[in-house]
């Protein structure tokens, strides 16, 4: 069996075809649907399912953030926080989050130490 210079001894062409295959046969139809609705959005169908469960999951995000304190988010906030999905990112909305300076709450400001004359004669 002639096996190409770089191929690994234990992966053959072969079997490479046949992962292929197999993972292929594995792809559902929603996530080729979800990969296709940035690039060709007319062709992509929504079926009865996936509309009628969307008011569900609203509902289900809208009792989440009550619990959470949210008193005053209504459905119509949800629907624009998931709508925000469809639109790509602006050119300036990308730079601006690019200089946010990344925030983390768990974590409290380093406070520098000076270093004084009189720590140093004390440490000699």
């Amino acid at each position: 069996m002639w096996v190409p210079g770089k191929a690994s001894v234990k992966i053959q062409p072969k079997d490479a075809v046949e992962n292929i295959s197999e993972s292929w046969k594995e792809l559902k139809s929603t996530t080729m649907n979800h990969v296709w609705k940035k690039i060709w959005p007319e062709c992509i169908k929504t079926t009865d399912a996936e509309v009628n469960f969307l008011p569900e999951v609203r509902q289900n995000i809208l009792d989440l953030a009550h619990d959470l304190g949210f008193e005053d988010l209504n459905e119509s906030d949800v629907l624009d926080l998931l709508a925000t999905d469809r639109e790509p990112l602006s050119y300036e909305e990308l730079i601006q989050l690019q200089a946010e300076p990344a925030i983390d709450e768990d974590t409290e400001p380093v406070v520098s130490k000076q270093l004084t004359s009189k720590i140093m004669s004390s440490a000699i």
